[in-house]
């Protein structure tokens, strides 16, 4: 939930490791697809990686393994509370 850790927690315990696995996996293997809807946290990892990593993930969007999804900066919390 996110109400037990900050923003930046949150990417440096798991969110950076999720989309560098995912940049990894998809480079191995062509029919894998991936949506990422948090365009805040993406930018973060985008700004920390080498410029070889970088082309990486540009070759993944144009060929459309990695898509983003919504456009927005966070995701739009979506639970029901009563």
């Amino acid at each position: 939930p996110g109400w037990i850790k900050t923003f930046d927690d949150y990417f440096r315990s798991q969110t950076s490791s999720i989309i560098t696995s995912v940049v990894e996996a998809l480079a191995k293997d062509t029919k894998r697809k991936f949506i990422w809807a948090e365009i805040s946290y993406f930018e973060w990892w985008w700004r920390e990686q080498s410029v070889e990593k970088q082309q990486l993930a540009k070759k993944l969007l144009q060929n459309g393994q990695l898509e983003f999804v919504t456009g927005g900066w966070v995701q739009p919390d979506e639970a029901n509370t009563e």
